[in-house]
């Protein structure tokens, strides 16, 4: 009797820890009985025998879906997915502002089975160069500013990471200077891997930031 009760309470935990294992899967996963055996977004072609258990639940990926480097089930179109800065990957054709439209009329979303894009980041839009520029910089000029007495306005070049994978232009910006402050020679606007623009200079990075000389 004692070996009989002893068995079913294995076999309850054993229910149990099926039921729970059931539960654990992820929102891309699904429950089988057959050992796992997901493609990979570097094996896409993977091919496996089918060994299946009984009483055994296991979580595979859903039809349509691969795991990635994190062990996660993505869309093969996500797989290396990368966006550029100040861009966020989305699943449908972005629909982006520009400085001269910044809330666009779109229609849609149209989107395209498991294609994945990138779009700019909320308050980001689209500059002359299709990369996401921060709205508060669209059209800014030193006609759009009022300096205090004594200053006038120069335009600069805010800090600019240089990206070899997606270069983004300095943006000059309209800055309020002493009077008799003059503006450095500005920089070819796309700095050398490890160099910021700083006020129209490249420099290293981490570097001092160079002051406008005075005449």
């Amino acid at each position: 009797m004692e070996k009989f009760n002893l068995l079913l309470v294995c076999v309850i935990f054993y229910v149990s820890f099926l039921e729970i294992d059931v539960l654990a899967c992820g929102s891309d996963e699904e429950p089988t009985d057959c050992a796992p055996c997901d493609q990979h977004c570097d094996n896409v072609t993977r091919a496996c025998p089918m060994f299946c258990m009984v009483n055994s639940t296991l979580c595979r990926c859903k039809t349509g879906f691969v795991r990635d480097s994190n062990n996660a089930c993505i869309l093969p179109s996500q797989c290396n997915q990368t966006c550029g800065i100040n861009e966020t990957p989305v699943t449908c054709p972005p629909c982006d502002g520009t400085c001269n439209n910044t809330k666009p009329i779109c229609f849609g979303p149209i989107c395209f089975g498991n294609q994945t894009f990138c779009a700019c980041k909320s308050g980001y839009v689209r500059d002359s160069n299709r990369n996401c520029m921060p709205i508060s910089q669209c059209n800014r000029t030193c006609d759009s500013i009022k300096c205090s007495p004594g200053q006038v306005c120069k335009m600069l070049f805010p800090p600019c990471p240089f990206n070899p994978n997606n270069p983004i232009p300095c943006q000059p910006i309209p800055t309020c200077l002493p009077g008799n402050s003059t503006i450095v020679k500005p920089c070819n606007m796309l700095c050398v891997r490890g160099d910021v623009c700083i006020n129209g200079r490249c420099v290293p990075t981490p570097g001092p930031i160079p002051i406008p000389a005075t005449q």
